[in-house]
């Protein structure tokens, strides 16, 4: 492969010179990392992809060359239906999805919110489907098609126990994890569930494998948004296995959003689907921030300052062996980047909550002045 720079108005471009993935990119293998490996549930084993820094560079300027990124503009769900992407951050995405709850709310509507459970999605991935969709959806052809076609093909596996390694088996589906290309690959694996959602008029937001499901509740007639939200499962759940991935009803979550005169008025605290209960729960989790009914971001500012409170104090013990630089890079490793982590979302709430945040903020301050 050949790279073609020009740093002056557009990032690095690529072209594909060559139609075939080099070898030692398609071995992966799994591995198991805990110290204590009588309990294998212990803690999960991790794939790794037997990569070079180069080879890491090249899937990065992959991932970004001129010919995908300009075929996902074209071809990408609108997004004004909310649809599936590939380069929006979580940040935006949560962003995107609080701003339509609380657009809603504004308007005397409650809303449903699920977020659904998919169980292993990144490794059921079928490749001939995903070759289809890049054909498809994003218009790969020719030498950058077969390039991808060499890339997913004739991929190995193998297993790594200490210094024992198992015999190498051919991988034939899953994208490869722990490369830059697998949620990439994924989010493009997934395109055609965007049309399916917006054909019942869902609201919906897809991060990677995180899909979240919002509708607006009438409060004259509940039920009807309720039978078009259970006949946009039923579609999402055949195609998902139609195309081998499994939507896991008992993990699905629900929370019903409002203001608390909308949410007394709700009759609703269960929502069934597929012989599944799915209680609407005081919070929960959306790409790492706490939602709650009210979207108040109560419980999610005390669980990040509680958090950040206890690294700080870990932290405190080993400022005697540690230097200024060395303690700030601890500090920002794990206190700031989780207090900077979507605080746009807490834009407008009341200035009291931040008060333990602030603290938080501050204590960093006074590690080597102690």
């Amino acid at each position: 492969m050949e790279f073609i720079e020009d740093y002056s108005e557009k990032p690095v471009k690529m072209e594909f010179i060559e139609d075939y993935c080099e070898k030692p990119v398609k071995i992966e293998f799994i591995e198991d990392y805990s110290e204590n490996r009588s309990d294998p549930d212990q803690e999960p084993l991790r794939v790794k992809l037997e990569e070079t820094e180069e080879q890491i560079d090249l899937m990065e300027e992959i991932k970004e060359s001129e010919e995908l990124d300009e075929a996902e503009e074209e071809h990408r769900v609108k997004t004004e239906e909310k649809s599936l992407s590939c380069s929006q951050t979580g940040k935006t995405a949560l962003v995107r999805v609080t701003n339509d709850l609380l657009v809603a709310a504004e308007q005397c509507s409650p809303s449903l919110l699920l977020l659904l459970d998919l169980s292993a999605t990144f490794n059921t991935v079928d490749h001939a489907i995903l070759l289809h969709h890049l054909q498809q959806f994003i218009s790969i052809s020719h030498t950058a098609f077969q390039w991808f076609r060499s890339y997913l093909t004739d991929r190995v596996a193998y297993v790594a126990l200490g210094g024992a390694r198992s015999r190498p088996h051919t991988v034939t589906c899953g994208v490869p994890q722990g490369s830059v290309l697998g949620p990439t690959l994924f989010s493009i694996y997934m395109l055609p569930l965007g049309h399916i959602i917006s054909r019942h008029g869902v609201a919906f937001h897809c991060y990677a494998d995180d899909t979240q499901l919002y509708v607006r509740m009438d409060p004259t007639s509940s039920g009807s948004s309720l039978s078009t939200l259970t006949a946009c499962l039923e579609e999402t759940k055949t195609w998902m296995t139609d195309n081998f991935l499994q939507l896991n009803s008992s993990k699905t979550e629900g929370l019903l959003i409002g203001t608390p005169h909308q949410l007394r008025s709700s009759p609703l605290t269960v929502y069934s689907y597929a012989g599944h209960d799915i209680p609407l729960t005081s919070s929960i989790t959306n790409l790492g921030v706490r939602l709650d009914p009210h979207l108040s971001f109560n419980t999610h500012i005390q669980l990040i300052c509680k958090t950040a409170f206890f690294h700080l104090r870990n932290i405190s013990k080993l400022c005697p062996s540690l230097s200024l630089s060395d303690a700030e890079k601890l500090v920002h490793a794990f206190v700031s980047s989780r207090l900077d982590y979507c605080n746009a979302l807490l834009i407008g709430i009341q200035s009291k909550k931040f008060f333990f945040q602030g603290r938080a903020f501050t204590s960093p301050c006074t590690l080597h002045n102690e």
